[in-house]
């Protein structure tokens, strides 16, 4: 039986997309049997979008346990490559990256596919790769199929390691007409062998052989594939060299001081960065990369979006809702130089129905920019840090009615306003005669704002305890309802319990489009601090990031940098 060579070099992002959704049965493969030659090229560090640069992964970011490819005829359906199956899956036994020039920057040493044509001799019209596939998605799957599956992790773990899920990378062609999410196939990437089954040589539909098992040579087919991570690291570049702590200014540029426990002066103030992570992310993303094909440029905030001639694109569009799940423990991070990954975030699917952060004018996406009042679905970057002294002893603090107190002074400051109103039983003699006094700062609860309050969440109430009895000034004893009333109507305060704070950051994409997006690194620069951040009582509360009133102006000063791995360079100042 004929055989055919079938060459295929994959880079990073795809080419030749169909969007037919029709399905039909595949034709069992029993036709011609074919060969596909593929090296890997990795999107994430191909193609150049101003502003930015590249970064090349890491070997772990680069790392490939397992590649799959799909086929499919040109309406998308199902195309079997050996039996009934339209898939093959398999291991790399040499998969080094070597390094490049732009736009080839990254190379997977190349790979022989061997497939098996249907019996009417019909090619495949396009095909999908998939490098490091969850074994679920491992089985016979048609385009729609594959458009429709989502992914809830980012990397998928084998021989005790965590391999990084990638796919076809996504754009839409030069006629701004079309989404782009296969690669093409065609006759001039077939060619002829005449080793039969039983000949020597012979190797059975769905073996991947190493580069130069066959040696006539093919146009290659370009696949480009991109990984569905997108990535951030965070640096500090005004830590302070003698103590490695980041000065706390005011909005004049002079050092901000604080009140401090045995001391009648108040010490300069700086932040120890204890750890950061992003809030508002999502959990899950689609395998294949969404996008519309009318995105306003103008609109969007930033040139190009879309870079046919290198095969990708710089947007997507988001099918979770973003959620906020972080505490102050679990920004908690010795390893702060480490960098993190995330499922993407463009705050919400681009269509009329479900645009929160989204419009369409005139046929047209159109976007929210950062300064809009729905940008919290934004993704943000929280820098959870202790308040300290020069040589690093906490500054716990409160603040209330435009004054700084330490925190028990605060407390005490508080309960003294009802204390004429609230009393606790000290004591009862034998005549039965009752000795009450005004209730101290032990007898009342402080709590924090519930995280449904609209703003205002990081405040300090005052509240009742259920298990001791508070009595009013005549003596009688009150529901405890009457009690938490009285309370709860004073004033809540600030309180960086332990001195801790945090500070925050909207992640700008490019331009004014906000946001993070698969296969870009996006390289947080934390310039300078203004102001003591939000103040943080209770760290296992839920962080919803929000500016506090009635303090000193607090402001993440930071520069963001976007590899591509596009990287997004960003410079913030907290």
């Amino acid at each position: 039986m004929k055989k055919l060579l079938f060459a295929l070099f994959a880079m990073a992002v795809v080419i030749g997309c169909s969007k037919d959704d029709n399905v039909t049965s595949p034709q069992e493969a029993n036709g011609q049997a074919s060969f596909l030659s593929v090296n890997f090229k990795a999107a994430g560090s191909i193609t150049k979008a101003e502003p930015g640069s590249f970064e090349y992964g890491s070997a772990d970011e680069n790392a490939v346990n397992s590649i799959t490819f799909y086929f499919f005829d040109a309406n998308g359906n199902k195309y079997a490559v050996q039996g009934m199956d339209n898939y093959m899956t398999g291991t790399l036994s040499e998969g080094d990256w070597a390094k490049g020039t732009e736009p080839e920057v990254e190379k997977l040493s190349g790979m022989i596919l061997v497939i098996k044509q249907v019996q009417d001799k019909q090619i495949p019209s396009q095909m999908v790769a998939v490098l490091n596939a969850p074994a679920d998605l491992q089985k016979s799957m048609s385009l729609a199929e594959l458009e429709a599956a989502v992914l809830d992790e980012l990397t998928v773990a084998a021989d005790n390691k965590n391999f990084f899920i990638m796919s076809n990378s996504v754009y839409v062609d030069e006629q701004a007409e079309t989404r782009i999410s296969t690669t093409k196939i065609t006759e001039d990437n077939l060619f002829e062998s005449n080793i039969a089954e039983g000949e020597p040589g012979y190797n059975k539909p769905g073996t991947i052989l190493p580069e130069g098992s066959v040696p006539q040579e093919v146009k290659p087919v370009d696949i480009y594939v991109e990984r569905v991570a997108a990535k951030v690291k965070v640096q500090f570049s005004g830590i302070n060299d003698q103590n490695d702590f980041i000065e706390v200014k005011g909005e004049d540029g002079k050092q901000l001081t604080l009140p401090k426990a045995g001391s009648d002066e108040e010490v300069a103030a700086y932040i120890n960065v204890l750890g950061w992570d992003l809030t508002n992310t999502t959990f899950e993303c689609n395998l294949l990369k969404q996008i519309e094909t009318s995105y306003d440029k103008d609109v969007l905030g930033f040139s190009p979006w879309n870079n046919p001639a290198f095969c990708r694109s710089y947007w997507a569009e988001t099918q979770a809702e973003p959620l906020h799940t972080l505490t102050f423990t679990d920004l908690i991070d010795q390893d702060i130089d480490a960098a993190k990954y995330y499922f993407e975030n463009t705050m919400q699917p681009a269509t009329e129905t479900n645009g929160v952060n989204v419009e369409i004018v005139d046929g047209k996406v159109q976007f929210v920019k950062s300064d809009a009042e729905d940008a919290n679905k934004a993704s943000q970057l929280v820098v959870a840090a202790q308040l300290v002294d020069q040589s690093g002893n906490a500054l716990p603090f409160g603040r209330w009615y435009g004054k700084n107190y330490l925190v028990d002074d605060l407390k005490a400051a508080m309960v003294a306003t009802v204390d004429h109103r609230l009393f606790i039983l000290e004591s009862t003699d034998e005549q039965g005669n009752k000795k009450f006094r005004p209730i101290q700062v032990g007898d009342v609860s402080f709590q924090q704002m519930s995280v449904t309050e609209s703003k205002g969440r990081y405040k300090v109430y005052m509240t009742a305890y259920d298990n001791i009895p508070y009595y009013d000034a005549t003596g009688a004893e009150m529901k405890t309802a009457d009690a938490a009333y009285i309370l709860e109507h004073v004033d809540p305060a600030q309180i960086w319990a332990d001195g801790h704070t945090y500070y925050y950051a909207t992640i700008k994409h490019f331009g004014d489009a906000i946001g993070i997006v698969r296969n870009h690194c996006y390289v947080l620069t934390i310039d300078s601090v203004t102001g003591f951040g939000t103040p943080v009582f209770d760290d296992g509360f839920v962080i919803t990031p929000e500016k506090p009133e009635d303090s000193e102006a607090t402001n993440l000063s930071a520069t963001i940098n976007i590899l591509s791995w596009h990287l997004v360079e960003q410079n913030i100042n907290l």
